[in-house]
């Protein structure tokens, strides 16, 4: 390291030296100049110094460290040359190659010495020995190097290191010894000892990879297909279904169904059976339903019109008596996928099988026909559907047509009902979303129904009830008809017999409590509950004069409230509490008028007259108390000769009540 202020020579000028302006005419100060100067590209500008690479030293090697660099600091600080692999010196040194397979400071991994704790070469960089010891063979090193030793025929849990002696099935050999391919020894144990293993041959009887020609019992399938040149056809997956199948026999007469133990035979079939895994399978194109071919084969296109011998899929150009119809659209053998599903195969069958009708009688059963087309015939699954455009109700043209959506005011064939037009006899469709136009939410099937209803109806003539007949601004019975596409409104005028406009809905009164509305509207509060106002189901703030107490339920039944509180227990909350006809949590409504009958009648005892009742306010006992009260004059309850009576009565109403309640 040389400090600032250092005079550059041709061998070391970093940034911080300074040129010497008197230097020899071998060193002039311009060319000292630029060699200070990382260079742009080769030699430019001129005497420039290059940029240093990863691994490379501003100390050691004539190189400028670039700037940003992940290693940028290391290359300043120069290579690690001591200290221990967590902490090497110098501080932010980069390591380099190991120089021995004991080194105790941080350093890279070679080939030749690697101790546990170096470091893999990066994948970015170049060294002499990358192309046996790169990044990905140190790494590989590393995990085989962190197993333990196999120490049993069993693979250990996370894996081991194979050894001479223990060797088994997925153990990891030490990828930095190369013994060449197997060429012997057997299944279990190829020699020599890690060696590497190849494709099978057809008489290798020692560990190989299984391939589409040559797959011995014992054989390894590939994990990546593309190391089999049968990549297409010999995946993994039928590498291992292949070893199954040649270990299985042929199914016999004598094997029971369901089976998967023996292979499929032309006459042996049992279900589960196993086919050739490596056999393509083909369409059926012969045999019969039972014994079709070639083995294993799969339904294709049908071929023709009357019956198939054997399992073909329908088309729509050939449905032959046998057929069968693709579950899956994608398994379908035509080109029309969309129209020729599952539900049009299976009403193409049925309809192939029922006869033309003779008849206008009701034709379930039977084909429509242009000249018989009675009421539940069956039209040809497969025909072009076409919007109905002439005939009438009966005979709609062109021949099994579909209704398509009304056009005016009257139609003398099908058509669908729509907002704007439902003439007589249209018909409402099934589901909101197929109904035409842009009104499917507005015009679903109910209204629609509900509109018919009404256009058959007439007028009301009177304020008879109206059941059966239209509201109009004159006659507006209970029970009449209001059209169903009529604009919801509110009530805003009119009187309780004919509010306006017409079908409108009360809305909440603007009207003060102390007046009266002249047509429908909903109390609302203290200050909006005029006379003849309609309750609503939140009666809070109205006036009981407007809405009574209700049984349960009202929101007004509180102590300081306009109705009485509901008893919540025995006088609770209050002794003019009243009984709920639902139940207060364990209170009931039974319990509660039981708890009635025995609570006795209230009266005022703090403003007592000459006339309140000596049991429900007794007579005071203190006599300054007792000469103030009203009753205590010559003749009153609390005089002395009376309050004797007013024991006695004391006596009958409570005591002697209490004393029978008690035995």
């Amino acid at each position: 390291y040389k400090p600032t202020g250092c005079i550059c020579t041709s061998d070391y000028h970093p940034k911080q030296c300074e040129c010497d302006a008197h230097a020899s005419a071998g060193w002039p100060k311009a060319t000292c100049d630029a060699a200070k100067e990382p260079c742009t590209s080769a030699n430019n500008p001129v005497g420039c110094t290059p940029v240093c690479t990863n691994s490379q030293f501003e100390t050691e090697e004539n190189c400028l460290c670039p700037a940003e660099q992940s290693w940028t600091s290391q290359c300043k600080v120069g290579h690690c040359s001591g200290g221990t692999f967590a902490e090497p010196t110098p501080i932010g040194c980069g390591p380099v190659d190991c120089t021995s397979s004991s080194q105790s400071y941080a350093c890279v991994c070679t080939l030749a010495n690697h101790p546990s704790l170096c470091t893999c070469p990066d994948p970015s960089t170049s060294t002499s020995n990358e192309i046996t010891f790169n990044n990905a063979k140190c790494t590989e090193w590393k995990t085989y190097n962190a197993l333990p030793t196999c120490n049993s025929a069993t693979l250990t849990e996370g894996g081991c290191k194979c050894t001479g002696e223990y060797e088994p099935k997925g153990c990891t050999y030490d990828p930095l010894v190369e013994v060449g391919n197997c060429v012997g020894g057997n299944f279990d144990h190829p020699t020599p000892f890690g060696c590497t293993v190849q494709d099978c041959g057809a008489q290798t009887d020692f560990a190989c990879y299984c391939t589409s020609a040559n797959h011995l019992a014992g054989c390894i399938c590939k994990d990546d297909p593309l190391l089999d040149s049968n990549a297409v056809d010999f995946t993994k997956e039928v590498c291992e279904a292949t070893l199954v199948y040649q270990g299985l026999s042929a199914c016999g007469a004598g094997d029971a169904q369901p089976t998967n133990n023996c292979k499929c035979t032309l006459d042996f079939k049992p279900t589960g059976c196993k086919y050739d895994p490596q056999v393509e399978l083909l369409a059926c194109s012969g045999g019969t339903f039972a014994r079709p071919e070639p083995l294993g084969c799969f339904p294709g296109t049908c071929a023709g019109d009357g019956t198939t011998l054997f399992p073909c899929l329908c088309d729509p150009t050939h449905i032959p008596n046998g057929c069968t119809c693709a579950e899956d659209p994608e398994e379908e053998p035509t080109s029309n996928e969309v129209t020729f599903d599952h539900a049009t195969c299976e009403a193409s069958l049925e309809y192939k099988g029922l006869t033309d009708c003779s008849s206008e009688e009701v034709g379930e059963g039977c084909k429509c026909t242009t000249d018989f087309e009675p009421v539940g015939c069956t039209y040809n699954p497969l025909r072009e559907p076409k919007d109905c455009s002439n005939g009438d109700f009966e005979h709609p043209e062109p021949f099994g047509c579909i209704p398509a959506a009304c056009t005016g005011g009257t139609t003398d064939f099908p058509c669908i009902c729509t907002k704007t037009n439902h003439p007589y006899k249209c018909t409402c469709a099934e589901d909101p979303e197929d109904q035409p136009g842009s009104n499917a939410v507005e015009f679903d099937r109910a209204k629609c129904e509900a509109t018919l209803v009404y256009q058959s109806l007439t007028a009301c003539d009177s304020e008879e009830v109206g059941s059966g007949c239209k509201c109009t601004s004159s006659h507006e019975p209970a029970g009449c008809t209001y059209d169903p596409l009529r604009e919801p409104a509110n009530c805003n005028d009119g009187t309780f017999e004919h509010p306006e406009p017409l079908g409108c809905n009360p809305t909440t009164c603007a009207v003060a409590t102390s007046e009266t509305t002249g047509f429908p509207c909903i109390c609302s509060g203290s200050d909006n509950s005029p006379t003849g106002c309609t309750c609503p189901d939140d009666l809070t703030g109205i006036p009981i004069d407007k809405c009574e107490c209700l049984p349960t339920a009202d929101p007004r039944a509180t102590v300081d409230g306009i109705c009485a509180p509901y008893c919540t227990a025995k006088g609770q909350p209050s002794a003019s509490c009243v009984c709920d006809t639902a139940d207060q949590d364990t209170y009931t409504p039974a319990k509660c008028a039981e708890d009635k009958v025995t609570i006795p009648a209230t009266a005022d005892c703090t403003n007592v007259t000459k006339d309140t009742s000596a049991v429900d306010c007794p007579c005071p006992t203190d006599k300054k108390e007792l000469k103030a009260d009203p009753r205590s004059g010559k003749g009153g309850l609390c005089a002395a000769g009376s309050m004797r009576a007013a024991l006695a009565v004391v006596v009958s109403a409570l005591i002697i009540p209490a004393f029978i309640l008690f035995f």
